[in-house]
């Protein structure tokens, strides 16, 4: 609906699951692009026919974590308003067990532990 149909220019998978680079070449426009940076450790299940359609580009490989900390903290520290939803929810380790019984029934999107004693 956000592109009127069109498909989305470029589409970044992250979850390193065949199900998600599925829906990453779902949403790509043609000559679309995708970046998955997601950790694949089982065969990809789809035909190459699928990108060769779209005229699509598919890269692969890890996120430079190190190289764009900096940057990216400096980003998050300006937007956090904006993505405060994600991590809305604080829990003691103690309570894991709960934290992802609540993940699991969609109660929470991330849970940040605090450390024992903290």
């Amino acid at each position: 609906k956000v592109t009127e149909g069109r498909g989305a220019d470029v589409v970044m998978e992250v979850v390193g699951h065949g199900d998600a680079l599925q829906l990453s070449l779902d949403l790509i426009r043609p000559w679309g692009s995708i970046s998955s940076v997601g950790m694949h450790n089982h065969a990809l299940g789809f035909e190459g026919f699928q990108l060769y359609s779209k005229n699509a580009t598919l890269a692969f490989g890890r996120c430079p974590v190190r190289s764009i900390f900096e940057d990216a903290l400096e980003l998050l520290v300006k937007q956090q308003d904006k993505v405060a939803w994600l991590c809305g929810k604080t829990m003691s380790l103690e309570d894991a067990p709960q934290a992802y019984k609540d993940f699991e029934a969609r109660k929470v999107h991330k849970v940040l532990f605090k450390a024992p004693g903290a």
